[in-house]
């Protein structure tokens, strides 16, 4: 017989994913460490100010890939190397920046930095008040490639920085989420939608994308059920997907 045992009782709010563009554009981006089934953003409670928050909750750290399916070619400790480095990343909606550091230069590519503290673990990063408490985060970007200031009205499509790997990161990509405030660490991500894009396959396994990145190796897909054009949703983690230029 099942047994059922209720601790506590909570409401489930009610919360209107807000619709966004995406956040890059081109070919073969995979949704690395994505929703929802990913624990490494998903579970990372944090707590920050007296409270426990989950600000990644709904995070993608977006990785591209060439045609060969390679992460990279070449030295895996140049950030030259990678083909997501120096991609542009655009503002997913219209709305205000509120945040914008631009002053951490690239990690080496191939291990995380050892003891960074906490404030320099998001590198160059942005947020932009998209408003009704929604807040895009964009963090890991190349220095000085930051286009946008604290006060500056964004529209979407716009370039707004370069992708990089300053801050906590073991390879260049971009770290992507919305979240309930400010804060990049004392805020609860929240729910988005992308409007469109074109899912293609996905990443065989998490197993097959870390040897992907760590050696170079062609990442090992599989087909999906529901290829093509979506609106709308959010990609799934190990999506691979292309966004319109």
């Amino acid at each position: 017989p099942a047994l059922v045992q209720v601790i506590a009782e909570t409401q489930v709010p009610s919360i209107v994913a807000v619709n966004t563009g995406p956040p890059l554009r081109g070919t073969k981006w995979v949704a690395a460490d994505g929703c929802c089934t990913s624990e490494r953003h998903v579970r990372a409670v944090l707590p920050i100010n007296g409270k426990l928050v989950i600000s990644q909750r709904f995070a993608i750290d977006w990785e591209k890939l060439n045609d060969e399916n390679r992460i990279f070619v070449g030295d895996p400790q140049d950030v030259n190397s990678y083909f997501a480095y120096g991609e542009d990343i655009l503002a997913v909606g219209e709305g205000r920046v509120v945040v914008a550091v631009d002053k951490y230069e690239d990690q080496i590519p191939g291990e995380f930095p050892v003891g960074i503290p906490l404030e320099e673990a998001d590198g160059n990063h942005v947020v932009i008040d998209l408003g009704h408490g929604n807040f895009a985060f964009y963090s890991h970007l190349i220095t000085v490639s930051v286009a946008v200031k604290v006060g500056d009205f964004v529209t979407r499509g716009q370039v707004i920085a370069l992708l990089c790997n300053s801050g906590h990161s073991i390879v260049p990509h971009l770290h992507f989420h919305m979240m309930s405030g400010p804060s990049t660490f004392g805020s609860d991500g929240i729910p988005y939608t992308i409007y469109k894009y074109d899912l293609i396959e996905q990443a065989e396994s998490i197993e097959a994308f870390d040897e992907a990145e760590a050696t170079g190796i062609p990442l090992a897909t599989i087909p999906v059920d529901n290829p093509g054009i979506h609106k709308d949703d959010l990609p799934l983690d190990l999506s691979i997907v292309n966004f319109a230029e």
